[in-house]
């Protein structure tokens, strides 16, 4: 089973080979077993346990991190996308063991790795399908709309509705046209599942709308 990490911070650096560069602090998160009962611990300030992996000071290759650690979401890197390397550290005058992305190579793997799809958490599904039947039976007689119309609306009308939806404050005041792809992705699976007509035998998963 891969490791996941929680990621502690992401600094800019100079690479003596690349120029700038993002160094990608994480601690890896260890299961705790005591009987028939697990829990999850990690370390939260940077220790001998610590992993740093680089990447190209790039944008598009760092927003997908960057959303990670926003949301404080365990990151599991696919480690055969990066290259074991040691390179001296001037700060600690002594060489330390780092994980180079491919993308320094002129490879574009993913850098989530095998991090899962974004998507609309059960409970907002819930929240909104109750907030919707709450409206129907207030105003069904006078505004006779479907959910997707009425999540529709709140998309139009609400500016933190995907900061909301998404549990991320970076996309507050932000419209369906500024998300970006893995968002847009989401918004689209959710937004179709709410059509009433949507044939839900085409859904490759289970049972959210």
């Amino acid at each position: 089973m891969a490791t996941k990490y929680f990621i502690l911070e992401v600094r800019g650096v100079t690479d003596s080979r690349f120029g700038d560069s993002a160094v990608i602090l994480a601690n890896p998160i260890q299961e705790v077993k005591m009987g028939s009962y697990s829990s999850q611990s990690v370390t939260p300030y940077e220790y001998s346990d610590t992993v740093r992996f680089f990447f190209p000071d790039d944008e598009a290759i760092l927003e997908p991190i960057l959303r990670l650690a926003r949301t404080q979401t365990p990151w599991e890197p696919d480690m055969s996308h990066f290259n074991k390397e040691r390179i001296f550290d001037e700060n600690r005058n002594q060489r330390i063991e780092i994980y180079r992305h491919l993308s320094f190579f002129g490879e574009m793997p993913s850098p989530v790795g095998n991090s899962q799809p974004i998507r609309v958490s059960r409970d907002k599904q819930y929240i909104l399908s109750q907030q919707y039947q709450d409206y129907m039976r207030r105003n069904y007689q006078f505004d006779p709309i479907d959910l997707q119309e009425y999540v529709g609306r709140l998309r139009d009308n609400d500016p933190y509705f995907f900061a909301w939806l998404f549990d991320d404050n970076s996309l507050r005041g932000c419209s369906e046209w500024e998300l970006d792809y893995e968002y847009q992705e989401a918004w689209e699976h959710f937004y179709t599942r709410c059509d009433p007509y949507f044939n839900e035998q085409e859904d490759e998963e289970d049972d959210d709308f």
